[in-house]
Order: C-alpha cells, then sequence, then structure tokens
C-alpha cells in the first residue's frame, strides 16, 4: 500500500476499511437526542451488546496521524492514538447535547470466525469530539472527499492493534492534475498487479468511464439534434409541397372571385387564415400529444426544458409558412386575371 501511494502521479488514496463485521458500541447514559435520532431513524428499537446500545450504520474513517489535519474541522486535533471523532449529520439543535460525550468512552466489537473457534476483539476509544456535518477530507486545494452518514473517524495504527482492521474493501485512487502519459502506464501496472493478488477484486478507470459516457452523451447530443432538425425539414417539405398544391388546385378559383371583384389582398386574407387554421390545430394536437407523453414517460427535465424546443420548432415552421405565403402573394401580384383563368391543355 505504501509502494501504492508512493507511486509517481499519485495525489492521494481514499482507503475504505473492511469494518463491515465491528459494531458501535455506547452506553445508555451517552445517548444524546441526536445520536437517538440516528438510532430510530435506522431502527425500530434499541439492539443491545452486553447491556450497551449498538448504533447501527455506522462507517469507518481510518487516516493517519499526518492526515488528521486535512479533516475540514472546527479545530485541529493532535495525538489521535487511542481516539475517535465522530460525524453525526442528524442535529436537534441543542447547544452543548454533545459536548458532555467528549472524554467519554466508546467500545468497537468485531466478532470473527477462527479454526480454534469464535474470537471477539474490542476496544476502547475516547470520543475527542462530535460534529454534526458531513465529513470532509481535502486532500488538495482542488480535490475535496466529501461522505454521508455516521461517520467515525480514528487512527489507523489503533485499529491496526486492535485487531479491529484487517484490510481495505475499497481504494479510490486521486491522480495529480499534471501527472505523464508514463505515470499513468505505470500506476496502472502497479493497481492490476495489487489486484492480481485478491482473487474477485474489481478494478475500474472511473476517469476513462466518465470519458466514454460523455462520449455516448455527446453521440447522442448530436444525434437527436440531427433528428430534430431532419424533422423540421421533412416538415417544411411537406409544408412547401401543400402550399404549392394549394396554388395549383385554388388558382382558377381565385381568377374568378377576381374577375367578380375580389382583390388581390382580399384572396390572400383568406390564404393566410386558412394557413392559420392549420398551424393553431396542429400545434394544438401536438402540444397535448407532448404533454401526454412527458406526464406518462419518465423524464429527466422540467417540462419548461421541452416546452422551448416545441416553441422552436413552432417557430420554424411558421417561418416556412411565411415564407411560402409571401412566395403565393408575389405570384398573385405578378399575374393577371387571364392568367388565372387559363386552363393548362
Amino acid at each position: 500500500m505504501k509502494k501504492l501511494e508512493k507511486t509517481p502521479g499519485v495525489l492521494y488514496i481514499d482507503k475504505t476499511p473492511f469494518m463491515d463485521d465491528v459494531e458501535t458500541l455506547m452506553d445508555q447514559r451517552m445517548i444524546t437526542p441526536s445520536i437517538n435520532s440516528w438510532i430510530f431513524k435506522e431502527n425500530s428499537a434499541y439492539k443491545t451488546y452486553h447491556n450497551k446500545i449498538i448504533i447501527p450504520d455506522v462507517n469507518y474513517v481510518l487516516l493517519n496521524e499526518d492526515d488528521w489535519n486535512n479533516i475540514e474541522t472546527p479545530k485541529k486535533y493532535k495525538n489521535p492514538g487511542g481516539k475517535v471523532l465522530i460525524f453525526n449529520p442528524i442535529n436537534n439543535k441543542r447547544k452543548n447535547e454533545d459536548k458532555a460525550l467528549a472524554g467519554n468512552t466508546l467500545t468497537l466489537v468485531r466478532l470473527y470466525k477462527m479454526p480454534s473457534g469464535m474470537k471477539i476483539s474490542q476496544k476502547n476509544l475516547t470520543i475527542l469530539d462530535v460534529i454534526h456535518k458531513p465529513f470532509k477530507y481535502r486532500a488538495s486545494r482542488s480535490v475535496g472527499i466529501k461522505k454521508d452518514g455516521f461517520i467515525i473517524v480514528m487512527d489507523t495504527k489503533t485499529a491496526v492493534k486492535s485487531g479491529l482492521f484487517h484490510g481495505f474493501s475499497d481504494l479510490e485512487i486521486y491522480t495529480k492534475k499534471d501527472i505523464s502519459h508514463k505515470d499513468k502506464i505505470n500506476l496502472d501496472k502497479q493497481v492490476k498487479l495489487l489486484s492480481a493478488t485478491f482473487p474477485g477484486s474489481l478494478v475500474q478507470n472511473i476517469s476513462q468511464l466518465i470519458k466514454d459516457d460523455s462520449k455516448i452523451y455527446n453521440y447522442l447530443k448530436v444525434l437527436g439534434n440531427l433528428l430534430f432538425f431532419v424533422s423540421l425539414i421533412l416538415t417544411a417539405i411537406s409544408v412547401t409541397i401543400m402550399i404549392f398544391s394549394k396554388y395549383q388546385t385554388q388558382k382558377r378559383h381565385w381568377g374568378i372571385y377576381l374577375s367578380l371583384g375580389m382583390s388581390k389582398n382580399n384572396i390572400m386574407q383568406y390564404v393566410f387564415s386558412e394557413i392559420f387554421i392549420y398551424v393553431l390545430v396542429s400545434m394544438m394536437l401536438s402540444m397535448a400529444i407532448c404533454c401526454i407523453g412527458w406526464f406518462m414517460l419518465p423524464h429527466q427535465y422540467p417540462l419548461v426544458f421541452y416546452f422551448k424546443y416545441f416553441l422552436l420548432s413552432i417557430l420554424i415552421e411558421v417561418s416556412f409558412l411565411i415564407i411560402g405565403g409571401y412566395i403565393i402573394h408575389s405570384s398573385l401580384q405578378r399575374q393577371s386575371i387571364a392568367a388565372f383563368l387559363r386552363r393548362d391543355e
């Protein structure tokens, strides 16, 4: 482990100890309202061991003595050997309710099976302080580590000597920003050599996984935009065909209207009114379909996010309709009544 920590390019290794078989015990008198709220958040009743209360779902953090200065706490703590620091996310906002815990002892117990029978390891540890905030560790100016839940921080040497700790279950390696390609390859080799000694271990390059996920996201984003604009182009083509067919089928009728005294502006008003009705009906139908899909299908973003794209598509289609209407208007102004009435042989 020390060799891996000293590997070039490694900034910090966040180590999760394997302490699933370790229980935290407290005397009944030490159960403050905040700790009591945590217990009953996880359980419906007290669980005891040798007349002591078991604190449920405790996560443990082991730090070397030098690393204690990097914990984000109201004050710094010296000589952590044989002592623990408690992070309890629940705060009942009662002043000094946990100050009485400082200086008291809690007990960590590990019950495990050996060939000779069941063995028990336990250690009484002094409580340094109780902090009602998430655990935060500052590995560097740019890298901070945050952990939620009921956290007990203790010295690594104390955990090893007491027999409570016998290895790590997870290692999260933080690398320096300026790590070279050569150091990356060397680090990858060291990690694989370490994991090869533990059957069933899993190695995952999180930074590469994030890059792969971003590539998939960008691909889907480009594909979605492409489909969006392709559908708009197809719609524009269909609108153009509709307007052209409208012109071809209705121009003789327009010629009759003109011969009876109707002005060209009145004809265009009727044409644009008809187009507006088409747009309004289609917009209402498409909005109803979008709302039904938004309520029935799982979605990640709020309705406003989808609504702006809906408005964008409506504006684009209206723009195409206005352009098409302007083309018809120009053609109508250039042609005479005889041209509208003429039949093509």
